[in-house]
């Protein structure tokens, strides 16, 4: 994330981001993605009866633009259209993750100079 937010802000907070990851990490809400039973990346989704909230899906370089994170946004999809509720998320408008959320499925409910709010809800994916 840090060339996106150097990009978008032109400043990166290293504590503030660690001490972020620290506590989400602490309080439970940090998975980590496994491949081959080494740790590649994190996934943070914040789930309620309104909806699910993709917070973050990191993937160490190595294995991005592999299918990885195709593979687990569309289980995230799966789940949220199961429970009836939207899959939501944000994404810097720099950020080449838009085009993957796009092509899934994903809409753009919401834009501002920095990100675009983004949604998959079953019921739009079949019109």
């Amino acid at each position: 994330m840090r060339p996106y937010a150097m990009q978008t802000w032109g400043k990166w907070p290293e504590q503030e981001v660690k001490q972020r990851a620290y506590d989400n990490a602490s309080a439970g809400m940090t998975q980590i993605v496994e491949y081959e039973g080494e740790p590649i990346g994190v996934l943070r989704v914040e789930r309620n009866s309104m909806s699910y909230d993709l917070k973050q899906v990191f993937l160490l370089p190595a294995y991005q633009r592999r299918g990885i994170g195709s593979v687990l946004i569309k289980a995230l999809m799966a789940e949220a259209g199961t429970s009836s509720v939207p899959l939501k998320l944000r994404v810097l408008n720099v950020n080449p993750a838009r085009n993957l959320y796009k092509r899934l499925g994903f809409r753009v409910v919401e834009s501002t100079e920095d990100h675009e709010y983004l949604e998959y809800a079953y019921a739009f994916a079949r019109e």
